[in-house]
């Protein structure tokens, strides 16, 4: 059992009881409202030593070979990165096989990442050599201050301790860098039509499920400001989440 990461209250209401819907992994899941700050989150959850049982090897897993439309995704992806920032030196945290590094390489940018997964990091290696880091990334020995934009494409709701992480971020970006994360919405229409079986509800995988308010909430509560908040969705991945949440109805 854990206070809420964001305002530390232990004021919480249960929403609803998941399941694995995804990957059918047996086991519940409680989803409860801070009544305080508005933070959804699971509660109780897994022990950190513990989760890695609910991730099978196949997930996030995908072709060594990058296809065009892979590449086409990852345009899609990067485009409100690239509006702030045209090229620089770039830290991807939870970069998987490594294909948003892998655009971003080839338009001029220079990459590294983190991944704690290991057939994920050696993927990424193999298709990027030595610019990637296994394990994670309050581990790593990047330098402070060295980097222009750090991204996080769903990462953040995986993370335990998500304020940690985007201070340990912060610490690496230069004083005008840039953070780009995305997370899935849990006040979008779709997460309120089909509650529990959302396919984004991914329990206990996403151990939090940010609004636009309280995503903002502990962006800024990590010392970050100038904050941008868009919507949009994800390229091809709006009509598989929706397909998803039917099947899962």
């Amino acid at each position: 059992n854990i206070a809420c990461e964001l305002c530390g209250s232990c004021n919480a209401k249960r929403v609803f009881t998941a399941r694995d819907m995804n990957w059918r992994i047996p086991g519940e899941f409680t989803i409860v409202r801070c009544a305080d700050c508005g933070l959804k989150y699971i509660n109780p959850r897994p022990a950190q030593s513990e989760i890695w049982k609910y991730y099978p090897e196949t997930f996030m897993s995908g072709s060594a070979a990058f296809s065009e439309e892979d590449m086409d995704r990852m345009r899609f992806i990067a485009a409100p990165l690239v509006k702030r920032k045209k090229t620089g030196s770039l830290l991807d945290i939870g970069c998987g096989s490594g294909r948003l590094l892998y655009y971003l390489k080839k338009n001029g940018w220079e990459v590294h990442g983190v991944e704690p997964r290991a057939e994920g990091a050696k993927q990424a290696a193999e298709k990027l050599g030595p610019v990637v880091f296994h394990g994670r990334v309050e581990d790593a020995d990047f330098q402070e201050g060295s980097f222009d934009a750090a991204t996080m494409v769903h990462v953040l709701e995986h993370i335990y301790q998500p304020l940690d992480m985007l201070g340990n971020v912060r610490r690496f970006l230069k004083s005008d860098g840039v953070l780009m994360a995305e997370v899935p919405n849990i006040e979008s229409l779709e997460a309120r039509i089909f509650g529990k079986r959302w396919a984004p509800i991914d329990a206990p995988r996403h151990l939090f499920h940010f609004s636009p308010r309280t995503l903002e909430a502990i962006v800024k509560k990590a010392g970050y400001s100038n904050i941008r908040i868009t919507h949009g969705p994800e390229y091809k991945g709006k009509i598989m989440s929706m397909s998803e949440s039917l099947r899962h109805m």
